[in-house]
């Protein structure tokens, strides 16, 4: 049997047959194989013996469900599926009318494949061919291509005519209306502004999807008409509708979004996502807070194991030393005792290598001076390399996490734009809250939320932490930062990695096309190079690769002047008390004390 069938793709049918009377199965179930279907519905107007007899021919094609076309939850029982057959016999009345509801349903997607059957008819063709509109409600042309025949021998035999959407390339006719987000004013027009490469930190993943969208322009040979500007890229409002981009897609005001969006529940139910373009990284930057030094700075070089094996050898030569010198003393009748103090006094000398003014006529404490000043020289070696290793070394970062900086010192602010502000808003784990609530929320609401430069300022002079899109701040930091100060930053990251979409209207004919050339130019480095051209990189540290410059300020040895400071104030104090009692204490005219020995 020979029929006229015609493959329509985009806009209603899928196939065309017209047979006589009885239905054809070898048509339907070559067109299933065609297909890779398993599922399928047929609609018509039968009669319960007419359902009975298509249920027992196709019962070994495929699961099959019976529909008539006056059922009014007729969309209820189509399949749902990613794939499935629809097969329908238009010889019923009001045909029209249940294609019309067919289309509010959005029935004639991708996923239904429609093989439309015409019983009765008398001029019979055999072959296939593709019919489809690019654009019809956007001025789109009806087209029709031969693409194959069909025969009850063979079945469906289709011409390899290559990629469908490389085929269909040519929209010529088709006009669209965009819209992009661009929160930060410009001074250019606006077709000249989406082409300008310059002030890449401004408006940056908004104008680099853009311009991923004129490369499928110039593939596709569309058109865009009259762009529009919205500064939202679409929040929800207390109406339950969106404002701005995502407002305009949802209420058919425009056709296709040049920016890209982050994926949300809440837009899922309004517009239809495609590739994924951009990847935005937001993150606290502050420079490094410098940690005061303290006493443990001066005991860190060596363990406590070091310092007390230290201080035992340190009372062990002591004891030994008075012990040689006061046998000397009785055996030669011709030395001098050394009091504790003076004792006292030569280790600590030894120890800081400032030599002694003792002296021993016996070996024995001949060798205990000796041993003595060479375990301080190898011990005080081993204290001054490791004291400049801790200046060499790269300093401490206390603040780590979001948590350090919650907890630290240091004040915040955040980039006064839409989705940071939604963000904190809308936060629900307790460190961003948190965050929002003593870090960011001024007294009168947002006040501090800044502009990228006014936040920036205030980390360049330290003590803040600014919370902006990296892509945003590097231009900015390169460009005013001194290069020590570029070597103290710092980023902490409170958001995750947000990654961003093409966004369409729901249901939209173009999502398939448009995501087809993106994915397209991603496979073949295009995306990564224009990634590469409108994402900066972080500006470097240079003084890190040099480092023998470095200075040694205040901070780092203040403790050293306290000591010195404490040992002046006690110094005094004693000589204050020494003063009221000198009576008491000075008992000869060499004014020794009577407690020296």
């Amino acid at each position: 049997m020979m029929s006229t069938i015609i493959l329509l793709h985009f806009v209603i049918f899928n196939a065309l047959i017209s047979s006589t009377r009885t239905v054809d199965v070898k048509i339907i179930k070559s067109y299933m194989e065609l297909k890779s279907l398993n599922y399928a519905t047929i609609i018509g107007c039968f009669d319960k013996k007419d359902m009975l007899n298509i249920a027992k021919m196709f019962e070994n094609v495929c699961h099959l469900q019976l529909i008539t076309a006056e059922s009014e939850k007729f969309e209820l029982a189509l399949p749902n599926r990613f794939h499935g057959g629809i097969i329908l016999f238009v010889d019923c009345e009001n045909i029209q009318e249940f294609l019309k509801r067919c289309g509010e349903a959005n029935m004639y997607g991708l996923k239904h494949h429609w093989l439309i059957i015409a019983r009765g008819k008398s001029n019979i063709m055999s072959m296939l061919k593709d019919v489809y509109n690019p654009g019809f409600y956007n001025g789109g042309e009806f087209r029709k291509k031969i693409i194959g025949k069909y025969n009850d021998k063979n079945g469906f035999q289709l011409i390899p005519i290559g990629l469908k959407y490389t085929n269909r390339r040519n929209m010529s006719e088709v006009k669209l209306r965009a819209t992009i987000t661009l929160p930060v004013n410009f001074s250019l027009p606006l077709s000249e502004y989406l082409v300008y490469d310059a002030q890449r930190e401004i408006n940056t993943f908004n104008r680099f999807h853009c311009k991923l969208i004129f490369f499928c322009q110039d593939y596709y040979n569309f058109s865009m008409e009259n762009i529009q500007v919205t500064e939202s890229w679409g929040y929800l409002l207390p109406n339950n509708s969106f404002d701005g981009l995502v407002g305009q897609l949802e209420r058919n005001q425009t056709d296709i979004s040049l920016s890209c969006l982050f994926f949300r529940s809440d837009r899922l139910e309004k517009i239809d996502f495609g590739t994924r373009t951009w990847i935005m990284k937001v993150a606290f930057i502050f420079r490094n807070p410098k940690v005061p030094a303290s006493f443990t700075v001066f005991l860190k070089p060596l363990s406590s194991s070091i310092w007390l094996t230290t201080l035992i050898i340190f009372a062990i030569s002591i004891l030994l030393y008075k012990f040689i010198n006061e046998s000397e003393n009785k055996i030669a009748k011709n030395g001098s005792i050394a009091s504790w103090s003076e004792l006292l006094l030569f280790i600590f000398g030894t120890f800081c290598q400032q030599g002694t003014t003792l002296n021993s006529n016996f070996l024995c404490g001949r060798i205990v001076i000796l041993f003595a000043f060479v375990l301080s020289l190898l011990i005080y070696q081993f204290y001054s390399a490791s004291i400049v290793s801790i200046l060499l070394m790269k300093p401490p970062t206390p603040i780590k996490t979001p948590e350090d900086l919650l907890n630290s010192q240091m004040e915040c602010r955040s980039e006064n734009i839409l989705y940071n502000i939604d963000y904190f808003k809308r936060a629900i784990d307790k460190i961003s809250s948190d965050i929002f609530r003593h870090k960011l929320k001024g007294d009168e609401g947002f006040d501090y939320f800044l502009s990228p430069q006014e936040g920036l300022k205030l980390v360049s002079r330290g003590g803040y932490a600014f919370n902006v899109e990296l892509a945003t701040a590097y231009p900015i930091i390169d460009k005013t930062f001194q290069e020590d100060i570029i070597c103290e930053l710092k980023e902490v990251q409170l958001m995750r990695a947000l990654q961003m979409f093409s966004s369409f209207q729901k249901g939209s004919s173009f999502r398939k096309s448009i995501s087809v050339r993106l994915q397209r130019l991603a496979e073949v480095g295009i995306l990564d190079r224009e990634k590469k051209h409108w994402l900066p990189r972080k500006p470097v540290c240079l003084n890190k690769l040099n480092s023998s410059k470095f200075t040694v300020g205040l901070r780092d040895l203040y403790p050293a002047f306290v000591m010195l400071s404490v040992g002046l104030v006690t110094t005094y104090i004693i000589y204050l008390i020494e003063k009221g009692f000198e009576k008491y204490i000075f008992i000869s005219s060499e004014s020794e004390y009577p407690f020296a020995n």
